[in-house]
């Protein structure tokens, strides 16, 4: 039954990639031979943001030239050319929010006060950047100790052979989740996905408390 359903699923995403990949989308956003001009200056306008003419231009000049800088700084590296545009995007809005952050002592410990103009940079695409530049370093120190107990417990669990398939199976998610998926994306912050997230991390924190209890209680 899982053959079955694995060739089901390949045989559904060829049969599906052809049409997507001839679209504008896919292009935008996989190509890796176009430039990166950053998305952000062609939803940006006069109605919508509130500000005059003169205070809109130079928003723009300064993300153009913010822009330019970032490509670079990277595009010297093999590894940044091979990437495809919507990740090299990212590198804009990391390096914007990254700079940010460190502004200030007051502001690396606290963030800041003023979000940014959300048409030019609408979001870090990184959790923890996100939440250090409007909430300072303070507010990681939570996912800090967490993060830390998974690895105390984990290796505690794997030294006393106590690490079954599924618990490591369990973990290998949450790690993925809690560092590739929130370092590329804000998904802890959006509702549906946050949630998830943060059950399976309680079940994974509650399953490992459990095994270091039984190796405790068998001692």
């Amino acid at each position: 039954s899982v053959f079955l359903w694995i060739t089901l699923l390949v045989v559904s995403f060829l049969s599906y990639y052809p049409s997507v990949k001839n679209s504008g989308t896919y292009a935008q956003k996989y190509d890796l031979s176009m430039s990166v001009k950053g998305s952000g200056a062609s939803k940006l306008n006069l109605t919508k943001s509130g500000l005059t003419k003169k205070e809109l231009e130079r928003l723009i000049a300064e993300y153009e030239q913010e822009v330019t800088r970032t490509k670079q700084k990277y595009n010297q590296y093999a590894l940044y050319r091979s990437l495809p545009n919507n990740i090299k995007e990212r590198f804009i809005y990391w390096e914007f929010y990254s700079k940010g952050i460190v502004e200030s002592p007051k502001i690396f410990l606290f963030g800041h006060k003023d979000r940014p103009q959300r048409e030019l940079y609408p979001s870090a695409h990184n959790y923890y950047l996100d939440l250090i530049y409007h909430f300072g370093i303070i507010a990681v120190l939570p996912f800090i100790y967490l993060i830390s107990l998974v690895f105390i417990k984990s290796i505690k669990a794997i030294r006393e052979d106590k690490m079954t398939s599924k618990l490591f199976a369990l973990l290998v998610i949450v790690l993925f989740f809690v560092f590739i998926d929130n370092s590329l994306k804000v998904s802890f912050r959006q509702p549906y996905s946050g949630m998830v997230i943060f059950f399976l991390w309680g079940v994974l924190l509650s399953r490992l408390r459990s095994v270091n209890k039984q190796s405790r209680s068998s001692e």
